[in-house]
C-alpha cells in the first residue's frame, strides 16, 4: 500500500467512525465552549477588579501598588493558563475514552465520556499542574534568553510535547494512573517503543487541509475583489462577494474541525498500537505508516 493510499485509508476509516458515532463530534464543541466561557469569566472578573479597585491602586498611589498589580497580573495569567489547560485535558480525556470504545465497535456516549473524565479528576489535576508548571518555566526561560537560548528552549518545548503526547490517552485508558510522573513515563515509554519514522498519517491529513486552503484562498480573494469593484448604486456584487467570503470561511472552519477530530481518532489508535493493545479498526500496516516498532 503506497503512502498516499495509506493516508487516504486512514482518513476514510477515522472519518467513518466519526460519521457512525456522531456523538464523538460533540466533545470538541463542548471543549471550545467551556474554555470560551472560562476565559470570559476570568476576563470579566479582571475587569471587575480593575473597575472596583481602590483609586490609589489604579492611579499608582499607595504602598508599591505597581508591584501589587504586576504580581496580581502574573498570578492571574498562571491561574488562567492552568484552568484552560485543565479544561482542555478534562474534555480530551472524555473524548479519548469514548474513541477507544468506538474503535472497538462499541456505541459511544457523551455522558459516559465525561463521567470517565470525572473519575480521572485527581490524575488530571496533578498532570495539569505538572504540565502547566513545565510550560510556564520553559516560556519564562525562553523570554529571558537571547536568540540562541530562545531556539534551544523552543527545541526543549518541542521535545516535551513529543514525550508527553500520549499522556491524556494514557490517563483516559488506565484508571490506575494517578502520579503525573508515572503518566509522563508511560507516555515516554510508548514513544520509545514506537519511534516516529515519518508521521505520514498526520502529514497526510494535514496535506488535505492545506490543499483545501489553497483552493479557498483564491475564493476569498475573489470575494474581496467583488466587494471592492462593486458599484455603490448596485449592491449585487458586494452581496455576492460577502456570501462567497462567508461560505469559504465556514467550509474551511468545518473542514479544520473535522480534520482535527480525525487526527484525535488516529492518535488514540496509535496509542493503543504503541501500548501493545488491539487498535480496533486500524490495521498494523496502516499504523506503521506513522510509527515503526523498534526491535526490543
Amino acid at each position: 500500500m503506497g503512502k498516499i493510499e495509506r493516508s487516504r485509508t486512514i482518513f476514510k476509516k477515522s472519518f467513518a467512525l466519526l460519521m457512525k458515532e456522531k456523538k464523538l463530534l460533540v466533545f470538541p464543541v463542548i471543549s471550545c465552549l467551556a474554555m470560551a466561557v472560562l476565559i470570559v469569566l476570568i476576563c470579566g472578573g479582571s475587569i471587575g477588579y480593575i473597575v472596583f479597585s481602590p483609586n490609589e491602586v489604579i492611579s499608582g498611589n499607595g504602598n508599591d501598588p505597581q508591584t501589587t498589580v504586576s504580581t496580581a497580573e502574573s498570578a492571574l495569567l498562571v491561574v488562567t493558563y492552568f484552568l484552560v489547560m485543565f479544561v482542555s485535558n478534562f474534555c480530551s480525556t472524555a473524548f479519548f475514552s469514548e474513541i477507544f470504545i468506538g474503535l472497538h465497535g462499541g456505541s459511544t456516549s457523551v455522558n459516559r465520556g465525561f463521567h470517565t473524565a470525572m473519575k480521572r479528576m485527581k490524575a488530571l489535576l496533578l498532570w495539569t499542574l505538572l504540565a502547566s508548571t513545565v510550560g510556564i518555566l520553559l516560556k519564562g526561560m525562553e523570554n529571558k534568553s537571547g536568540a540562541v537560548g530562545k531556539i534551544v528552549f523552543k527545541f526543549i518545548g518541542a521535545a516535551w510535547a513529543v514525550v508527553s503526547c500520549f499522556s491524556i490517552p494514557a490517563i483516559a485508558l488506565d484508571p490506575e494512573l494517578v502520579n503525573p510522573f508515572t503518566v509522563l513515563k508511560k507516555s515516554a515509554v510508548s514513544i520509545r517503543k514506537t519511534w516516529g519514522e515519518s508521521l505520514i498519517g498526520f502529514a497526510g491529513l494535514g496535506i488535505l487541509y492545506w490543499l483545501a486552503l489553497l483552493v479557498g484562498l483564491p475564493l476569498l480573494l475573489a470575494g474581496f475583489m467583488l466587494i471592492a469593484t462593486g458599484d455603490s448604486s448596485a449592491c449585487t456584487s458586494a452581496f455576492a462577494g460577502t456570501v462567497l467570503i462567508c461560505a469559504t470561511i465556514l467550509v474551511l472552519l468545518v473542514l479544520y474541525y473535522l480534520l482535527s477530530a480525525v487526527q484525535t481518532v488516529y492518535r488514540a489508535a496509535m496509542y493503543l498500537y504503541a501500548d501493545g493493545e488491539d487498535a480496533g479498526m486500524f490495521t498494523e500496516e496502516e499504523l506503521q505508516s506513522a510509527f515503526f516498532r523498534k526491535n526490543e
